[in-house]
């Protein structure tokens, strides 16, 4: 059994992208990418599905629409299913656990501008579409 680590690493777009590591048992590199877009990302947290896909989470900055939660899709050969963006925009994203149906419960915390910081939390379902979220 091998597993999966996330991080940020420098993308071909210049900025920072999301980075997903899948290593065998051994601790050999199966694979190594990083998905990256128009802002900054950050990988923060991975969860493992039942049909052997990874839900991760973490964050996008961008100076104009501030930093808000994000989630990839990667099928188990580490192909790119979806990826989605979440919350206002100052939302931090710091763990996730998939559910039985193929969605994810995400944690983190998100501010309002002069605002205190404040807990979050929001379901999504096996596409990625916003099921619920809470304060």
């Amino acid at each position: 059994m091998g597993g999966v680590a996330v991080g940020q690493a420098p993308g071909p777009s210049g900025r920072d992208g999301a980075w997903i590591v899948r290593f065998g048992a051994d601790g050999a590199i199966r694979s190594s990418q990083v998905v990256s877009g128009t802002a900054t990302e950050s990988a923060r947290a991975v969860a493992a599905a039942a049909d052997g896909s990874v839900i991760v989470a973490g964050e996008s900055l961008d100076p104009l629409a501030g930093r808000r939660g994000r989630a990839w899709r990667l099928d188990p050969a580490g192909k790119l299913v979806w990826q989605n963006t979440y919350g206002d925009r100052e939302s931090l994203v710091r763990g996730v656990v998939a559910t039985p149906d193929g969605g994810a419960v995400i944690v983190g915390a998100n501010q309002a501008i002069g605002a205190t910081l404040r807990p979050w939390i929001f379901a999504i379902d096996a596409q990625g579409a916003l099921r619920w979220t809470a304060h």
